[in-house]
């Protein structure tokens, strides 16, 4: 009589579970939508050059007051205070020939129209640097809804579709995993734009006619399925 070692009948039936145990496949599926930007944000910037570095603080903090100052009138268009700098000027031989400033205030608005208004109304104190558009969190989360159920929905044909063409009946989900488009997105403001700020000339009580462009917003699905009912 023959005896096999424990070990080896073992091995056997991990063998024989493992030819029991029905394929897995990975697959993935995504969609996506073009979302137009429903949010502008505008950065302004005012700079001056003085012998003295008082002059130069002094005159960069009344046009930043005086923008902020503006923007506290309406609750439409969100302000906020950006970089501020100050640095000396100097010549070849490093001696401090005088001293150049930098502020920096940021409009963000959903009602673009109120955001280029009021870029207009400051820009004789605080110039336009630069600006981008770029989609909300609400509405792209708006959009992330929708979009996960299509995910979801093409994840569940692709499987069916892939069980069907390597000849098994039907598929189990083992492990699916749900990611949307990841941060949120916002154009690079353009260098060109936001280093001279006197590119933009003050527009006085004119607006700057804006549009916006769209941007994709996504949902994929991956994970794998076993495949069940083998012909």
């Amino acid at each position: 009589m023959l005896t096999l070692p424990l070990s080896a009948m073992a091995n056997e039936e991990e063998a024989s579970k493992a030819l029991q145990r029905p394929p897995v496949i990975s697959l993935q599926s995504e969609a996506f939508a073009e979302v137009e930007q429903d949010t502008v944000t505008i950065y302004l910037a005012a700079e001056f050059d003085d012998a003295q570095q008082a002059n130069v603080d002094k005159k960069l903090r009344e046009a930043l007051e005086a923008v902020l100052a503006e923007g506290r009138k309406q609750e439409v268009v969100k302000v906020s205070s950006g970089n501020y700098r100050i640095y000396p000027n100097s010549d070849r031989k490093g001696a401090i020939t005088g001293w150049r400033g930098r502020a920096e205030v940021q409009l963000e608005s959903t009602n673009i129209p109120a955001a280029s208004e009021l870029a207009a109304k400051v820009s004789k104190d605080m110039p336009i640097a630069g600006l981008s558009f770029s989609v909300s969190p609400e509405e792209r989360a708006k959009h992330e809804e929708a979009l996960t159920e299509d995910a979801i929905k093409r994840f569940q044909s692709r499987a069916k579709q892939i069980a069907s063409s390597m000849g098994y009946a039907d598929f189990r989900l083992n492990e699916v995993n749900v990611g949307g488009s990841g941060g949120y997105y916002r154009p690079p403001m353009m260098r060109a734009m936001a280093g001279d700020a006197g590119s933009f000339k003050a527009m006085g009580s004119e607006s700057m006619p804006l549009e916006s462009g769209t941007e994709q917003v996504s949902v994929s699905v991956n994970g794998s399925v076993y495949l069940l009912g083998g012909k």
